[in-house]
């Protein structure tokens, strides 16, 4: 068992099984959307909500015990979604597949995190939304001094404005915007939290 799959086992759905809310106030802009693929999806909290939007769902997991939570809230609320294991390291991406890339909590090293969102690039439809919350170094104060739960230990992994735009240096960003917020997300994820949250449209 990896490291992951024993995260997630030990978690029973410690980031709940409501999405997040940032992705939610995005929803006037999935809904119609022919389909959608998020990545690090976990338990599916996530996905299955665009599921239950009307959209064609692929998520991806590395851990296979969180696969397997995904499948069965999909399953729970009555919806269907395409579930599979698999690593962003080796994912090979599709061209021009995706309506919408929901990004939620992804952290990876520098490098990694510049192939990946390469990566969504290329298989985001011309005309298609990047929706993307993540953690800014500032984060790092919240966990120390407020005592928050969750984000990644240290700075490296985490987003700026200038790193995004460097990423997706063609793309619109129809939002972007620093937030510090207060974070109630299962046993995961508690407490002030300093995040980034962006919409990016891959231009037509």
């Amino acid at each position: 068992m990896n490291r992951w799959d024993k995260k997630y086992k030990e978690l029973d759905f410690g980031y709940g099984e409501v999405p997040n809310v940032f992705l939610r106030s995005q929803e006037s802009f999935l809904t119609g959307l022919e389909n959608g693929f998020v990545p690090a999806d976990g338990q599916g909290r996530n996905g299955v909500w665009m599921a239950e939007l009307g959209l064609a769902v692929r998520t991806i997991d590395i851990s296979q015990v969180a696969v397997d939570d995904a499948l069965a809230l999909a399953e729970k609320r009555g919806v269907l979604i395409d579930a599979w294991r698999d690593d962003l390291k080796t994912m090979q991406w599709p061209t021009d597949q995706w309506d919408c890339i929901v990004s939620i909590w992804v952290h990876m090293p520098p490098e990694l995190r510049a192939q990946v969102h390469t990566g969504f690039w290329k298989s985001l439809r011309p005309g298609g939304l990047i929706i993307l919350e993540a953690y800014r170094p500032e984060h790092i104060h919240f966990r120390s001094d407020f005592g928050t739960v969750g984000g990644p230990p240290s700075a490296e992994g985490m987003y700026t404005e200038e790193i995004l735009r460097s990423d997706f240096p063609d793309g619109d960003f129809e939002f972007l915007e620093e937030q510090d917020v207060l974070l109630d997300e299962g046993t995961g994820h508690q407490g002030r939290s300093a995040t980034i949250q962006a919409r990016i449209r891959k231009p037509l």
